[in-house]
Formats: structure tokens, sequence, C-alpha cells
């Protein structure tokens, strides 16, 4: 069987920043005046820019909500899939 490619041009990045010292996760609550998801708890993350790649949008994103650099070695991904009501990869 021939390996194939898929073309994704869109795709969400999420996730959340991690300190194993304090064994806790950092996430944000939402507004509830946000159009998805509202007052609820969730992933930092967006949609992919032209030709970015998904460690690419995460570490974009983390920047421009949170104004830290997140070095392409810290992240580490967990897991890929196909989000139906949207469209999109996450």
């Amino acid at each position: 069987m021939e390996n194939a490619t898929i073309k994704i041009d869109k795709y969400y990045s999420g996730g959340f920043l991690y300190n194993p010292k304090a064994k806790s996760v950092l996430l944000h609550k939402r507004d509830k005046n946000t159009k998805d998801n509202p007052d609820k708890w969730a992933f930092f993350g967006g949609l992919s820019e032209p030709g970015e790649m998904p460690r690419g949008t995460f570490i974009r994103e983390i920047k421009e909500e949170l104004g830290i650099d997140v070095s392409d070695d810290k992240v580490v991904p967990l897991c890929d899939y196909f989000n139906e009501e949207r469209g999109t990869y996450g």
C-alpha cells in the first residue's frame, strides 16, 4: 500500500502550558460573549495561517495570546483529530 499525503489547507492547533514542578496546566476561561464554548475552560490556540505547520501555529498563538515565547523543542504533540462539525483538523 502506498503512503498517501493529505493536503490540509486549514486546521486548528491548540494546547496548554504544563509546569512539571507544580504538576499543573495553564488553560484560560472563555468569556460569555465568545461564539464557541462561552464561559468554559479552554486550550490556547487558533486557526493556522497559510503555509504554517501545527507547531508553528501553536507557538504563534501562545505568543499572541500570552506574550510568551515557546521554543519549538518544548512543544509536545499529543493527538490529531478531525472535527466533523467544523470541517477542520485539530
